[in-house]
């Protein structure tokens, strides 16, 4: 190359080149071959140009040949374009139907989810889960918008909820949106805990999980506890001593009751037997014969004396009976008992008191018989002998109307006039009355009646004297 550039460089050196006024002591030799250099490297296109120029002109190719080598270039770039827009467009389509499938089976995930799922869009659903339906009982083409499925689950409710849901398409996160309640096809009134969350593109997904029978456990629980709590009230407010003890008798529990009746307080009695309160009263047989009939499950039933912690005795009517597990098992027992001192005393003092009476009807010379229900159910000698009886078994069970005759000195039936006389008694606290009675040897003699009120074994009976 540099040698094509000689006559440049000599021309340089020439006087015509020195007739431009220029001084030629002013350059630079060396500067000037630098120069050259650099523009012979910057000119290497042009060298590549020109020797390829000089090689067409020293074959002396023909311009024809060059047209027909453009156009086979022409027909290979065209020929390259067509195939390369084929495989694009065949990339493109591959494309889709990757695109396609994939979206197919985006679909079927939720079609086939196995909870309530729906995709959403601007109040438009997108996609629906076949469980959604199921526990709803509505079709794809009865809720095709969020307004329709609102107005069908949620009803008078539906335009609150309807605006509840159409916030969530600002959401950035998942939010839980609580417990809602749906009405279903048939009527029926589910409860589901639901959550939504954003998809991206304005898309929301919502998903439910049905919380009904949860719902009902929680309720159930709750109900329990505020049985269980009144319960606890009632057994801590109760006029009754009530204690728990293990399956050893080792007291776990007593009631306020007990520790003002007994003066032991929780903490005292706590892990103790409840021999502790043993009077002596009762035998160590009497106390076996509890311990049996409870450790084999049964209920037992008694009095028991006991006392208290400063001394005092009383009496308590029990009711002891076992706990049992689910099993079968004995886990506990639980006693009852019944603050019956009071009653004791009465009833020991109605005891002589009966005594007393009893000795007095027996000894008594006036004729005295008892009426209850409206039969004699006993007399004493003296009414025997008024009556021409040899024992009690030929009275007992007669009504008045049968030992007497059929009809009183008045006129009237005996059996409709006794009726009307003890009834009056009943009203009446004493009544005094005439009355003919009929002996066993078929006497009729008339005899003044006093019949008083008086209470034997609880219950309300005549006694009737005869004289």
């Amino acid at each position: 190359m540099e040698e094509a550039y000689l006559p440049f460089k000599n021309y340089i050196n020439t006087t015509e080149f020195n007739d431009y006024n220029l001084n030629h002591d002013d350059f630079n030799h060396e500067e000037i071959n630098l120069l050259l250099v650099d523009i012979i490297h910057s000119l290497k296109p042009i060298e590549s140009f020109a020797a390829a120029n000089t090689y067409l002109s020293k074959n002396r190719i023909e311009e024809s040949v060059l047209h027909q080598k453009l156009n086979q270039l022409y027909i290979l770039v065209t020929l390259g374009f067509v195939i390369g827009l084929f495989l694009t467009l065949y990339l493109l389509i591959n494309k889709n139907r990757v695109l396609f499938n994939e979206q197919e089976k985006y679909i079927k995930a939720i079609e086939y989810a196995p909870v309530p799922m729906m995709i959403h869009k601007n109040g438009a659903i997108k996609q629906i889960s076949d469980e959604w339906l199921k526990q709803t009982g509505y079709s794809r083409e009865e809720i095709r918008t969020v307004e329709e499925w609102c107005k069908k689950a949620y009803r008078d409710d539906y335009k609150t909820k309807l605006e509840i849901i159409f916030k969530k398409y600002g959401l950035e996160t998942i939010q839980e949106d609580g417990v809602w309640e749906i009405n279903t096809k048939s009527g029926e009134r589910i409860l589901w805990k639901i959550r939504s969350g954003p998809l991206g593109n304005g898309y929301i997904f919502s998903t439910a999980v049905d919380f009904t029978e949860e719902h009902k456990k929680q309720q159930q629980i709750e109900k329990l506890y505020g049985d269980k709590l009144r319960l606890a009230m009632a057994v801590d407010q109760s006029p009754a001593s009530i204690m728990i003890t293990d399956t050893k008798g080792n007291i776990e529990y007593v009631s306020n009751y007990f520790t003002e009746l007994t003066g032991y307080s929780s903490d005292e009695v706590k892990g103790k037997n409840p021999s502790i309160l043993k009077s002596g009263v009762q035998s160590n047989e009497y106390y076996k014969d509890l311990w049996e009939t409870i450790s084999r499950g049964d209920v037992w039933t008694g009095e028991l004396q006991n006392k208290a912690k400063d001394g005092t005795v009383f009496w308590e009517l029990a009711s002891i009976y076992p706990i049992i597990d689910t099993n079968g098992k004995i886990i506990n027992y639980v006693s009852v008992k019944e603050n019956i001192t009071e009653k004791k005393y009465v009833q020991e003092a109605l005891v002589k008191s009966e005594k007393k009476y009893r000795d007095l009807f027996t000894r008594s010379t006036d004729a005295c018989l008892i009426l209850k229900g409206g039969v004699y159910t006993d007399c004493n000698d003296a009414a025997l002998k008024a009556l021409g009886m040899s024992s009690k078994e030929e009275l007992i069970g007669l009504r008045p109307s049968q030992i007497a005759p059929e009809f009183q000195e008045n006129g009237a039936r005996s059996d409709s006039e006794a009726i009307k006389k003890l009834t009056k008694a009943s009203e009446e606290k004493h009544l005094r009355f005439e009355w003919l009675h009929k002996k066993v040897n078929g006497e009729i003699a008339p005899f003044e009646v006093m019949l008083t009120k008086i209470e034997e074994g609880g219950e309300d009976c005549r006694c009737q004297v005869i004289r």
